[in-house]
């Protein structure tokens, strides 16, 4: 790091809240340093990240949730950041779960975004170590994607690095 370098944007701490807000400000063309005290993000990003699932949030907070979908899978287009589109799944033990389901999936048309209800047999057939005994029913939401956090935060950092031109301080 140069120390009469300039910078637009100087954020510190390199886990996932960071490397987004790094991200968007070098989409617009910000000079960015990431400031980071270990040798890479090991704190809660890499203890809690792992879902990008929109489905249970309302129409506003949905669409955002959508958008770092988009982001997350234009990264992993360019380089393998360790993301799984798998989709996500909710399963119902009890008819009020399976109300709260079917409440859920209306909502989920209405913003058009895809939702599959499933019967009990169905979901057991996709996912054979789910309890006979527990599953009523279950709501897939097949956009939705998984993180390996301790293999996506380092590569999305580098990638960063690498394609974006972001300069990092460990």
């Amino acid at each position: 790091m140069n120390s009469m370098q300039k910078y637009d944007l100087i954020i510190v701490g390199g886990g996932i809240l960071g490397l987004s807000h790094a991200y968007h400000a070098l989409l617009k063309k910000k000079k960015v340093l990431l400031l980071e005290k270990n040798s890479q993000a090991m704190g809660a990003s890499i203890r809690n990240f792992g879902q990008i699932v929109p489905s249970g949030f309302s129409a506003i907070w949905q669409g955002y949730g959508r958008s770092s979908v988009k982001h997350y899978l234009d990264i992993a287009s360019q380089a393998d950041i360790a993301i799984r589109q798998e989709g996500s799944i909710y399963i119902a033990s009890d008819d009020q779960e399976i109300q709260l389901l079917e409440e859920l999936h209306q909502i989920n048309q209405s913003n058009d975004y895809p939702s599959h209800l499933l019967t009990a047999e169905e979901c057991i057939s996709r996912y054979p170590n789910v309890t006979k005994q527990y599953c009523k029913a279950a709501l897939f939401f097949p956009e939705e994607i998984n993180a390996d956090s301790q293999k996506t935060i380092p590569a999305l950092t580098l990638f960063l690095i690498k394609n974006l031109g972001l300069d990092v301080d460990f």
